[in-house]
């Protein structure tokens, strides 16, 4: 192999590796779906950041979270289903039962978490779970 092949190489491998560094880093997305009101959702809110940061995330510095509240209508969980697979979010935490259908059935392939009071069981039951992205 030549100097010149290898400076060659080097450079380009150089330059691709300052290009890399260069880049910003991916910031997780986690969206946020409620049933209800972003007022009704306060305190449940600040456990979920509290506990996220307990685990070393910080909002808008390593993750970015998109909250999205229906206001107790069926009819704005199915858009707001719709609204967060386009945006093409990482995950999707799902905070009322109710809102578990539209979400499901919105996507196969964003991983969605139920964090649902309640019985998540009972809710879960009456959900065809295969091909699912459902935990």
């Amino acid at each position: 192999m030549s100097k010149r092949f290898l400076s060659l190489v080097l450079l380009l491998a150089s330059a691709h590796l300052a290009e890399a560094l260069q880049q910003p880093k991916k910031v997780p997305r986690i969206a946020l779906v409620a049933f209800g009101t972003s007022e009704a959702d306060n305190r449940r809110q600040k456990v979920f950041l509290q506990s996220l940061r307990d685990l070393g995330w910080i909002e808008q510095q390593d993750i970015s979270i998109e909250r999205r509240y229906a206001n107790e209508s069926y009819g704005q969980l199915v858009d707001i289903a719709t609204e967060l697979v386009r945006l093409r979010v990482d995950v999707i935490v799902v905070r009322d039962s109710v809102a578990i259908r539209p979400v499901m059935q919105s996507t196969k392939t964003i991983p969605i978490v139920m964090a649902v009071s309640g019985d998540p069981v009972a809710a879960a039951s009456s959900i065809a779970w295969h091909g699912q992205a459902g935990t």
